[in-house]
């Protein structure tokens, strides 16, 4: 029973999960310890906008892929790590499509003033 419900889900996620990479989606890189995923994987369901999420455990490090136009800026996932009291640190941050403005912040690998280490 497990393994068809396992293979259920993986079918309706499935097409999700590829849609974050044809899409050119943004993607943010956490080092979040193994004890917190669950917690941030929860903070981070309710965002309009996140495409997919995974782990790596061995390097320990949560990938959040996120569309951009439909999410605003990054930070709300921070935001919402926070308010769910996860501790991570920012790896990198790569936004599709580019903010053209300071005021919006440049995101590249984590220079700006919103996209630094936050725990």
């Amino acid at each position: 029973m497990r393994l068809l419900l396992g293979i259920g889900l993986a079918l309706l996620m499935g097409p999700g999960v590829g849609r974050a990479h044809d899409e050119k989606a943004s993607k943010m890189v956490l080092k979040v310890a193994k004890e917190q995923v669950a917690a941030a994987e929860k903070a981070l369901s309710g965002l309009r906008g996140i495409k997919a999420i995974k782990y790596d455990e061995e390097q320990n490090l949560l990938t959040i892929y996120y569309h951009k136009p439909t999410l605003g800026c990054c930070s709300r996932i921070h935001a919402a790590l926070k308010e769910a009291g996860v501790e991570y640190a920012l790896v990198s941050n790569q936004e599709y499509p580019a903010c053209k403005s300071e005021k919006e912040h440049s995101s590249s690998e984590g220079t700006s003033p919103h996209c630094r280490k936050r725990s």
